[in-house]
Order: structure tokens, then sequence, then C-alpha cells
């Protein structure tokens, strides 16, 4: 696939951007920030190192979308550092791994929708928590349409969260 879309971008004189030659290093994947939950880390994106800036949007799949959209509107406009920051800061994503309530109970609403976007949730959740979810009172509330792979995501949540109260509407 890779190579088709090379050639396609070469006949249509059009730039790669290749996420894979980004690099990033999250520093610390849950700093409590500007009322809220932040990640920070350092990158390297189209050849301009960033150390430490910040977003909101929770989990390592966050920074990689975020780091594609830098990319993209680093390609065709020259823009600050401070901008960059600023707009990094700044860009929300509802109800992809969103905390309602940092304290206890923990509220955190996710609206993945297939088994790859479950694992990132589980992950960041996982990450953002820093500590055993077994040890955490855990009231799962899962919600899924006919045409997704329901048991599937079930399956990944029970393994994952094996100690949660669960509520499944479908």
């Amino acid at each position: 696939i890779r190579d088709v879309i090379h050639r396609k971008a070469e006949e249509m004189h059009a730039p790669i951007l290749d996420v894979a030659e980004m690099s990033y290093e999250v520093v610390d994947p849950a700093c409590e920030a500007l009322g809220g939950i932040v990640v920070r880390f350092n990158a390297v994106v189209n050849g301009r190192n960033y150390e430490d800036p910040a977003i909101r949007m929770i989990g390592e799949h966050q920074l990689r979308n975020a780091m594609t959209a830098l990319s993209a509107v680093m390609s065709v406009i020259d823009i600050s550092e401070e901008a960059v920051r600023a707009g990094l800061l700044h860009v929300i994503n509802p109800g992809r791994v969103e905390f309602l309530q940092y304290s206890e109970p923990c509220i955190v609403i996710d609206g993945a929708h297939n088994p790859s976007g479950i694992a990132a949730a589980i992950d960041a959740y996982r990450k953002t928590i820093g500590r055993n979810v077994d040890d955490n009172k855990l009231l799962l509330v899962f919600g899924c349409l006919k045409d997704k792979e329901c048991d599937t995501m079930v399956s990944m949540l029970a393994e994952a969260f094996g100690n949660a109260d669960f509520l499944m509407l479908q």
C-alpha cells in the first residue's frame, strides 16, 4: 500500500508527509494543568524540535494524530513555535478519553466504536490513572450499535477491567 501511495503522490507532484519519520517521547502522560489533565511530550515534526509542549487530548494515539495535523499545517504555512504550542493546547476532542472528574470516583467518557479504539482508550486510561485499575471501583457503561464488533469490544473491556460493574446498552 505504501508503494502505491508514493507512486500516486509522485504522479500528482504531491508531497508525502510520513508520520513514521516523526518522533516523539511522552514526558508526562497525565500532568494536572490548566484545570484538567494534559499530556506533555517532546517531538520532532518536519525537522523542528519541540520540547515540552502539551495537548489536552489524552492518549498516545491523540498525540500521533496531533503531530500528523501539525505536519500537514507546517507543510502549507510557516507557523511560529508559540502558535504551535497555543494551538496544540487548545484542541479538544470531546468524548475521546475525556475526563469529566479526576478525583475518586474518576469519571471518563470515551466514544470508541471499534476494537482499535477500545484498545487505545484502555491504554490511555491505564497510563493516565497511573495505578492498578482493579484497585479502583469502576462502573463501565458501554453502548454499541448492532453493526459494530460488540462482542469483541466487550471481551476487551472485561479483560482489561475485570472488577468493573458493567451496564451494556445496545
